[in-house]
């Protein structure tokens, strides 16, 4: 019984993971700003604060050239009101990641930060899955020698950046979410929410008869 030969599927790439991003702080500390740079966009001078919600989609890899991953990055406003906040907690389960903005040269705004941290940790219903928070300090322009940040308010967080949205240059902010992205595929790893592959479709399946004496045999057939 000779057997015929099986096509070889092609196996798919997994696909890359997309990533949630929500940019947290009080007023006027440069989330919007944030926003803009890390999608690329020029600094914006006039001020206009944020009503509702502002986002943009960027396209980003994690620096080794696996693979590239889309990214949404939501920036929420400073104040809430109601419905804002309702609102909000309906992304806070989604969320892969928080940047939470402060302004170096407003020390309220640094212990805002860990306030905002703190009241959106308690709004996860989820905890176990770990999500990284970033610390980001804005306005790094300024002239700032003797303003240090202390310790504790940087160790709450994974990881602690300082920017400057008007001066710094496009490859800090990729510089940021290329980390970013690092790190949220070791938490997927740790979540044990790794990458999941397609499936593979089943193989066609060869069903072969036998010849014999010019008669083919009207059995019922086996699958071989």
């Amino acid at each position: 019984m000779k057997k015929l030969p099986k096509k070889k599927l092609k196996e798919q790439e997994p696909s890359a993971p997309y990533y949630t991003i929500v940019i947290l702080g009080a007023n006027r500390v440069g989330k919007t700003q944030l926003l803009h740079r890390l999608n690329g966009e020029e600094f914006q001078r006039d001020y206009f604060p944020t009503f509702g919600v502002d986002f943009r989609i960027k396209t980003t890899d994690n620096g080794k050239g696996k693979y590239k991953n889309d990214i949404q990055i939501i920036d929420f406003p400073g104040e809430k009101d109601e419905m804002h906040k309702n609102l909000i907690n309906d992304f806070i389960n989604s969320t892969n990641a928080f940047l939470v903005v402060f302004d170096i040269s407003d020390e309220y705004s640094v212990s805002k930060a860990i306030d905002i941290k703190n009241e959106y940790e308690s709004k996860i219903t989820n905890p176990d899955i770990h999500r990284t928070w970033y610390l980001i300090g804005n306005k790094k322009d300024l002239d700032l020698s003797n303003n240090k940040i202390p310790p504790q308010y940087r160790d709450k967080f994974d990881n602690y950046f300082e920017i400057s949205c008007k001066t710094s240059i496009s490859s800090e902010f990729d510089k940021i979410l290329r980390q970013i992205v690092i790190d949220l595929d070791l938490c997927m790893k740790e979540n044990k929410n790794l990458i999941i592959e397609p499936e593979k479709e089943n193989e066609p399946i060869d069903i072969n008869f036998l010849e014999e004496n010019g008669k083919i045999f009207d059995e019922e057939c086996k699958i071989i």
